[in-house]
């Protein structure tokens, strides 16, 4: 019996030392980007049902933001009563984020090269950069953001041909993305400094 609530103390503290050094957040940071995810995932859940013509598996798109708005609502209750850390709500809040988006984004973006269609996929992407970037730690958040921008390029140019839309229109999505996460990391970190001072 000690040693089950060894290993679980230990889980415990390992979940907290990996949000403690990803991110640099408060409860009211928590409630402000719990908030955003629940009033950006009704106009995103309606963009894409409107796109549903151009988006393959625009049904697990929507499942997967049901998904997060679910989620989102559990973290703002357990963030409010302090159930949780607020450094864990992040954590949680960003891989289930992360992981819906790489799993949604891959079926869709392969499918929509196949229908020769250029999905609105694409948009899904600064709003989960945003989210994480603007309370996470300036370092983490910009490698955050390159790594997401790197997922979707290679997903772009490893299903779409060279003249498709998709491909042109690459270097600015990826530029954009780039610039949201470095922008997003820099107003955070200057935020969470005026504010300690």
């Amino acid at each position: 019996m000690n040693t089950a609530n060894t290993t679980y103390s230990k889980r415990i503290s390992v979940a907290d030392r990996l949000s403690t050094k990803l991110f640099a957040t408060s409860v009211h940071i928590e409630n402000g980007v719990i908030l955003f995810r629940l009033i950006a995932a009704i106009p995103l859940a309606l963009v894409m049902f409107a796109s549903r013509e151009r988006l393959p598996y625009w049904e697990i798109a929507i499942a997967a933001i049901v998904v997060m708005l679910i989620t989102n609502i559990w973290l703002r209750s357990s963030n409010k009563s302090n159930r949780i850390p607020a450094q864990r709500t992040a954590l949680l809040g960003s891989a289930i984020d992360t992981a819906l988006l790489l799993v949604v984004s891959f079926l869709a973006i392969r499918a929509s090269a196949d229908l020769n269609s250029t999905s609105e996929m694409w948009l899904i992407f600064p709003l989960v950069i945003l989210t994480f970037v603007y309370r996470s730690k300036p370092l983490v958040g910009i490698v955050y953001a390159v790594l997401l921008t790197a997922w979707y390029s290679v997903n772009i140019i490893a299903f779409f041909d060279p003249t498709d839309r998709a491909m042109t229109e690459l270097p600015i999505r990826a530029t954009f993305f780039l610039l949201m996460g470095v922008l997003a990391a820099l107003l955070g970190n200057n935020l969470r400094q005026q504010s300690a001072e």
